[in-house]
């Protein structure tokens, strides 16, 4: 969590520098989740394989601490499943977390600081290619539970 507020500081006073390196998706995604996975634990976190590239440019840090921000947030509210995900669409990359819950507006179980979608929302924005910025939203879905989305240009 306090790196996640520094981040956020440094991000509001001095922007935040990103170091864009070739990443493969699924080893970043299986080592995120490795510890969360390996505890023992109500919900059911999987990685969603389809579409995801073999190789990806972004701030791995930087797409670590989101990611780990979202999944937080949907450990909180899932009822029992987390899918977590990566794919090229179009020239953005996409990273998603969804969750089974209630979807956004339910009563939250566990306190939270408040802060992670700010901090989200700095990280993608520090992800720029030419005139694109990345970007990052939450939304309910028709069946239930949320989806958190992470795009990088």
């Amino acid at each position: 969590k306090m790196i996640g507020f520094l981040t956020l500081y440094k991000a509001s006073t001095q922007g935040l520098t990103t170091r864009i390196e070739a990443v493969s998706p699924d080893d970043f995604l299986n080592g995120l989740l490795r510890d969360r996975i390996a505890a023992p634990s109500e919900l059911n976190i999987t990685i969603n394989t389809d579409d995801m590239p073999a190789v990806a440019f972004f701030d791995e840090h930087l797409v670590g601490l989101a990611l780990d921000a979202a999944l937080q947030n949907a450990t909180r509210f899932a009822s029992a499943n987390i899918v977590v995900g990566c794919k090229k669409v179009a020239e953005e990359i996409v990273f998603t977390v969804q969750d089974d819950g209630a979807g956004l507006g339910a009563a939250e179980r566990k306190p939270s600081t408040g802060l992670g979608m700010a901090l989200c929302a700095a990280i993608a924005k520090a992800h720029c290619n030419e005139n694109r910025q990345g970007s990052v939203q939450l939304s309910t879905l028709l069946n239930g539970g949320a989806l958190f989305t992470l795009r990088l240009p």
